[in-house]
């Protein structure tokens, strides 16, 4: 499966569902460059039935994270692929925070709540792997080898960079362009403190919006229709 089709592109509408006043907040924003950036994270030798821990892939010799952007204007699209086949990545966003479980608690090498290297081959990332982080929320990962001797797991990031604008008071137009996303996955992650800040819109508000617009467009079309037949 080709990762190229879930990228968005200059101009596009992305709608992400965060958390704000216990309720669920869809914040939108416009696509206004995109960059791609691939880039290979090395766990280093883990032992045999070992693990890494829990790291947020950090640059010690500059204090910058790999994974959360470091712009309130930016926008980070990744999917990864994995080596060797038989590693196992765990991964949380934000930190602390279990992604890709179905139910209760997770250990690490349970084999709940995995990607395996087989599934996503390190040349080619499987879609699965997506995730999307903004600033303010940073992700975390574990890699487990289950074989008898130490291995070298390697993750490659591929990733899209989005220099985005927040659009405050979306268009009906903009509403169903928007392509919606949840960076929690089944859960929602409690929108960062400067993105409360900003007016979100809840899901209902937007349906009834959309549906306002359609059947105006509806009429519309079907007003013209009878002129014409006239």
């Amino acid at each position: 499966m080709d990762i190229e089709e879930y990228y968005l592109k200059d101009h596009d509408i992305l709608g992400l569902i965060f958390e704000k006043d216990n309720s669920a907040h869809i914040f939108y924003f416009r696509i206004d460059r995109t960059e791609p950036s691939n880039f290979p994270y090395s766990f280093g030798s883990i032992s045999a039935s070992g693990n890494s821990g829990w790291i947020d892939l950090q640059d010690s010799s500059t204090n910058t994270y790999f994974l959360e952007p470091d712009d309130e204007n930016v926008i980070n699209h990744f999917f990864y692929g994995i080596s060797p086949s038989r590693a196992e990545v765990y991964f949380q966003y934000p930190k602390d925070v279990d992604r890709w479980k179905l139910f209760g608690s997770r250990a690490v090498g349970s084999q709940h709540g995995v990607i395996f290297g087989w599934e996503s081959p390190y040349r080619h990332p499987h879609p699965k792997t997506e995730f999307i982080t903004v600033y303010g929320k940073r992700p975390a990962m574990n890699v487990y080898n289950p074989t008898s001797s130490a291995q070298t797991i390697r993750v490659m990031f591929y990733a899209r960079t989005y220099r985005v604008e927040i659009i405050e008071s979306p268009t009906p137009e903009e509403f169903r362009r928007a392509i919606i996303k949840n960076p929690g996955g089944k859960a929602l992650i409690v929108a960062p403190d400067w993105l409360k800040l900003k007016y979100g819109h809840k899901p209902s508000d937007v349906i009834k919006s959309s549906l306002s617009a359609y059947h105006v467009s509806n009429v519309t079309d079907k007003s013209e229709g009878k002129k014409k037949d006239q």
